[in-house]
């Protein structure tokens, strides 16, 4: 079997982090140096992502606008607030691990399947992974 769609799933998050800075920054040129760092920090983690070959990431935690739109623009599809046995029951199903990390992304952790799709059911949208590289059941 041909499997087209490498997946990825992640426990970190794709946000902008919110530090907390307590004290007074000496100018405003610093201000925009820090702000210039968290950016820079940003999209590394987004592009290690995309450099990896994911075509679905999926993660724990929520994803955010500006990472949503960066992966819709490569068409990469993302997911976030995925509930941890959700995570858990793809990753059986296509191989794989969550990742903590995209410092060092290996093709061993890379989940497969066949084909994805998203699709409404009556009021709710599912995700369907098909031909999973480690699928041993079906849904009924």
């Amino acid at each position: 079997m041909q499997f087209k769609e490498n997946l990825r799933a992640f426990n970190i998050s794709r946000q902008l982090e919110h530090v907390v800075i307590s004290h007074y920054l000496c100018s405003a040129f610093l201000r925009v140096q820090i702000v210039d760092a968290e950016w820079t920090i940003l999209y590394d983690k987004l592009k290690k992502i995309h450099e990896s070959g994911a075509k679905i990431v999926l993660s724990r935690l929520p994803i955010g606008d500006v990472a949503t739109q960066w992966f819709a623009d490569r068409d990469l599809f993302c997911a976030g607030r995925v509930e941890q046995g959700d995570l858990e029951r793809v990753m059986a199903a296509c191989g794989g691990s969550i990742l903590t990390t995209v410092s060092q992304i290996d093709e061993k952790v890379l989940g497969l399947c066949g084909e994805f799709y998203e699709q409404q059911v009556g009021s709710e949208r599912y995700n369907f992974f098909v031909d999973g590289s480690r699928a041993n059941s079906c849904t009924l």
